[in-house]
C-alpha cells in the first residue's frame, strides 16, 4: 500500500511540475500598437507607482472580429513613459503577453517611438 502511495505522490509531483513550466512557455512578447483608452496612474501597497494602460485589444471567434478592453501595465522605469499618455494616442511598445482564465493582459516591457 506505502508504494502505491508513494508511486501516486511522485507521479502527482511530476505533473505539477510539469504543468507549471508550460504556463511558464505560454508567456510571449509581442507588439503592441493600439489606440488608448485611459491611463491610469497608481501606487500599490508598497509605495511604488505603476501605470494601468487600457486599451482596445482586437479578437476574432468563429470569423467576428471584435474589440476588447484589456490592459497593458507599466512599473519602474516605465512609469514615465506611460504619463506621456493621453486617450487617443497610440500605445507602441514591447510587451509581454499573459493569459488567465480567458483574459488576456501585458506587461510593458519597453515603449517604440
Amino acid at each position: 500500500m506505502k508504494k502505491v502511495f508513494r508511486s501516486m505522490f511522485t507521479l502527482a509531483i511530476v505533473l505539477l511540475t510539469l504543468l507549471s513550466f508550460a504556463g511558464l512557455v505560454l508567456a510571449e512578447d509581442v507588439q503592441l500598437n493600439s489606440p488608448v483608452e485611459k491611463v491610469v496612474i497608481k501606487k500599490d501597497k508598497n509605495g511604488d507607482t505603476y501605470a494601468r494602460i487600457l486599451i482596445k485589444d482586437a479578437k476574432e471567434m468563429n470569423g467576428v472580429s471584435y474589440n476588447k478592453d484589456t490592459s497593458a501595465m507599466a512599473f519602474g522605469d516605465m512609469v514615465a513613459d506611460a504619463k506621456k499618455l493621453k486617450k487617443g494616442d497610440t500605445l507602441k511598445c514591447i510587451a509581454s503577453k499573459s493569459d488567465f482564465r480567458g483574459g488576456t493582459s501585458y506587461q510593458v516591457l519597453k515603449f517604440l517611438k
